[in-house]
């Protein structure tokens, strides 16, 4: 990491070029690394850290406040005295004071606000890897009947359960999404000779059960089409949904597939 000290007189300008939190930091460390700082992290209490350089060795914690509010907290990882921290304070928090707010904003934009799931919004923003993906559209059975029995808050209750059983019984790198209404999508990434329909309808079996709603116990199921191969996901979207009508069609709490080679 190299010192950018003649980038100090214009520090302001130098970090708010940019608006991307990983990149505000690494700008941040440059800044500070003629003092002896050599690794960063900045951590909010809503949002995922971010982290730069080494971060093996002593490290100074500092708070980012701006006009009053309380913003992150910057950490510094290395042998620095603070010097170069303490010149550029002010304009340090509030670099990262307008990024993270503007993190928030992102944040929020992308997350379903009653499930806490990630919407469409973020699912077109979002790098979905994996060799052999698996898409799969669940679409709660007879939700509008819980709605007109039970009123609004109670099919909102059923939607938060679904989504939190989805979050939970989800493997590791792979994403659930609120599509709308009551339908979930959920991309997999699986190897070849998985057994895809084993997995889906394991998923699928994880939501299904009963509820108690103003005093009675609901039943909850699904129907579910899965499409998996190797190709553009909106394609196996898209035949994911031909399978989720199937699966209505042959009377709901099920699931259907189509392949594509």
């Amino acid at each position: 990491m190299h010192s950018l000290q003649p980038r100090t007189q214009n520090a302001q300008m130098y970090l708010l070029e940019t608006l991307e939190p990983q990149s505000l930091l690494t700008r941040v460390l440059e800044l500070c690394a003629g003092d002896g700082y050599v690794g960063a992290s900045l951590r909010t209490r809503d949002l995922p850290s971010w982290h730069v350089g080494d971060r093996r060795l002593r490290r100074d914690c500092l708070p980012i406040t701006w006009q009053g509010e309380d913003i992150a907290e910057l950490i510094l990882y290395g042998s620095g005295t603070g010097s170069a921290l303490a010149r550029l304070g002010e304009t340090v928090s509030m670099a990262i004071a307008y990024t993270v707010r503007l993190a928030r904003a992102e944040h929020a934009a992308n997350i379903d606000p009653l499930t806490g799931l990630a919407n469409r919004r973020a699912f077109h923003q979002h790098t979905h890897r994996g060799d052999f993906r698996v898409a799969m559209l669940l679409d709660l059975d007879h939700f509008k009947q819980v709605n007109d029995r039970y009123g609004h808050c109670a099919g909102d209750k059923v939607l938060v359960h679904v989504a939190k059983r989805l979050q939970r019984h989800l493997r590791a790198g792979n994403c659930a999404y609120r599509w709308g209404g009551e339908e979930f999508l959920v991309v997999m990434s699986v190897h070849a000779g998985d057994d895809v329909m084993a997995i889906a309808e394991r998923l699928r079996g994880q939501i299904s059960g009963t509820l108690g709603l103003a005093g009675h116990r609901c039943a909850i199921s699904a129907s579910a089409g899965v499409a998996y191969g190797d190709c553009d996901l909106s394609a196996l979207i898209d035949q994911a949904d031909k399978a989720l009508y199937a699966a209505k069609d042959r009377g709901r709490n099920q699931t259907c597939q189509a392949f594509i080679a």
